[in-house]
């Protein structure tokens, strides 16, 4: 079962980036990176821009809303993300309590669902759609297209 870790960190996390490569937080994430690949765990993972750096859209009545900046004003912002594969939520959590982000900022913990994703991006009578095809009269692509551009993106990690 795979699970994510969502890592949250508050402003002066973010600023520890930017930190000399010998910097002992450093060194704690590149030991931890290190134990979840030699257990075999690690699935993936990367580390998000600044908040501001986001956008939000919103989509209502049909109309476009845009807000610069990140979609929650909270103190700790949504930082990185790791994809794990482990065999319970117990398993996850005690590699939550091993991260870095847990000592100075949150972990979240929580199961992917992948079958949600493929409720939403296949259907019945969904037709083949590659890379070229027009989209469909309903200006929308066909549902199987979907499920194939997000398993690109799944093999790519």
């Amino acid at each position: 079962m795979q699970f994510a870790l969502m890592i949250y960190h508050s402003p002066e996390e973010f600023a520890m980036r930017k930190n000399d490569y010998n910097d002992p937080q450093l060194g704690a994430w590149r030991a931890y990176h290190k134990a979840l690949v030699q257990a075999r765990v690690y699935v993936g993972a990367n580390a998000l821009e600044l908040p501001e750096t986001g956008t939000t859209l919103r989509l209502r009545d049909g109309k476009r809303r845009v807000q610069d900046g990140p979609y929650a004003d909270t103190k700790e912002q949504l930082a990185r993300f790791i994809i794990l594969e482990l065999p319970s939520v117990d398993a996850a959590l005690e590699w939550a309590a091993r991260c870095p982000g847990a000592s100075l900022g949150a972990v979240e913990v929580r199961p992917l669902a992948p079958e949600a994703m493929q409720r939403g991006f296949t259907g019945e009578g969904g037709t083949r759609w590659r890379a070229g095809d027009s989209i469909g009269a309903t200006g929308s692509w066909p549902v199987d297209s979907a499920n194939r551009v997000w398993d690109r993106a799944i093999a790519c990690w």
